[in-house]
């Protein structure tokens, strides 16, 4: 069974899911501490599409330093990654473990 971690971003709330998309909330959790355990990882960022107001996901590295995403890869053949310029940010980022 694969297991993945789901922050969002957005808020402080940490969920982690199984591969049967089963939810569980830990509101205590503290979320720049769950993702400074990921620092160099990849994952999969959500946020805004360039392309529209829908959302869109791409592939990206967390950066602990500067608590930073670093775009990798955009499966979409623009390859114009998210829009990062907008006030909606991210909405949430998915680490598989």
């Amino acid at each position: 069974m694969n297991n993945c971690i789901k922050i969002k971003l957005q808020g402080q709330v940490l969920t982690s899911s199984d591969d049967h998309d089963h939810d569980h909330d830990h509101d205590d959790i503290n979320r720049t501490r769950v993702l400074s355990e990921y620092d160099g990882k990849l994952c999969i960022l959500r946020g805004k599409s360039p392309r529209g107001d829908f959302g869109h996901v791409v592939v990206a590295r967390y950066r602990r330093e500067g608590g930073k995403f670093e775009m990798v890869h955009d499966p979409h053949p623009k390859e114009t990654f998210l829009d990062v310029g907008g006030k909606a940010g991210f909405g949430w980022c998915m680490f598989f473990v």
